[in-house]
């Protein structure tokens, strides 16, 4: 049985570092915030894909991010709003 209560997850390193250098530049107030905002991600641009196509989708994000092709938190906040209708995590 799945426990109902908050989950404590440990990330790898490369991960740590990532949602710290998120956090350094301003976009978010909390290690929770960064990782809400990327399931929330996650959760809606998956859509139907089946979990290979999920994986490669993360993948090609992790290639992303080791190339330093990266955006602001805020860019990334204002094109997942505009896709989602205008509703979507805040930026302040």
């Amino acid at each position: 049985m799945v426990s109902q209560g908050p989950l404590n997850v440990t990330l790898p390193q490369d991960l740590a570092d990532l949602v710290r250098r998120r956090l350094a530049g301003g976009e978010f107030h909390s290690a929770e915030d960064v990782i809400r905002a990327a399931l929330v991600l996650l959760s809606t641009d998956i859509g139907g894909d089946d979990a290979a196509t999920i994986r490669a989708k993360i993948d090609h994000g992790w290639e992303q991010a080791r190339q330093g092709k990266l955006i602001p938190g805020s860019d990334a906040i204002a094109r997942w709003k505009s896709r989602q209708g205008g509703s979507g995590p805040t930026d302040e």
